[in-house]
């Protein structure tokens, strides 16, 4: 059963090694993973508890919350983990860092309308315009959010289609589900 284990060649995982380094930092990601979704779900519970009035509605703020934070969390431990994996393999990581940032200037200079989606995005998160689960009508579409992120609002449409929507064209929304909670 275990005939695989028998040609593997157990010096890549000795300590001082390239694999024993890589093998101790994917269980570092693991732990580190664990802990930011542990950390997200205290604060997920500590808010939901602290709300008195509102609860539902705290709720729903936080649970979006929630969502973009651990989006935002793999993003940066992937790329920090790319880039520690490929120094651990001799790669120089310096070069990579100046291209990223050059890239980073040019896409930020040449990428107006996603800046926008991205501003109109933290306006509508930071303002409470509405949250994942709320009943809202944004321009011609109603329904229900299903997702929001920096970039985007995603809602059900009553005929069960799913509509994407760019967050730096919402002119107005209209959240029903407010109106009912007060």
């Amino acid at each position: 059963m275990f005939s695989y284990l028998q040609n593997f060649d157990f010096n890549l995982v000795q300590k001082g090694t390239t694999g024993y380094q890589l093998l101790v930092f994917l269980i570092f990601l693991i732990f580190l993973k664990i802990f930011f979704k542990l950390v997200i779900y205290r604060l997920f519970s500590f808010f939901t508890k602290v709300s008195h009035s509102g609860r539902e509605r705290a709720k729903a703020k936080v649970r979006t919350l929630a969502l973009l934070l651990n989006t935002v969390g793999n993003i940066v431990i992937l790329g920090v983990a790319i880039l520690m994996v490929l120094e651990l393999l001799g790669v120089d990581i310096l070069p990579l860092l100046a291209g990223a940032g050059i890239l980073g200037l040019a896409v930020g200079f040449g990428s107006q309308t996603l800046v926008k989606d991205l501003v109109s995005g933290i306006f509508i998160i930071m303002e409470n315009q509405y949250n994942v689960g709320d009943m809202v009508k944004i321009g011609t579409y109603t329904g229900k959010v299903k997702k929001i992120s920096f970039r985007s609002t995603v809602i059900k449409d009553e005929k069960e289609g799913i509509v994407y929507i760019s967050n730096g064209s919402i002119g107005s929304v209209s959240n029903l589900s407010q109106d009912k909670m007060k």
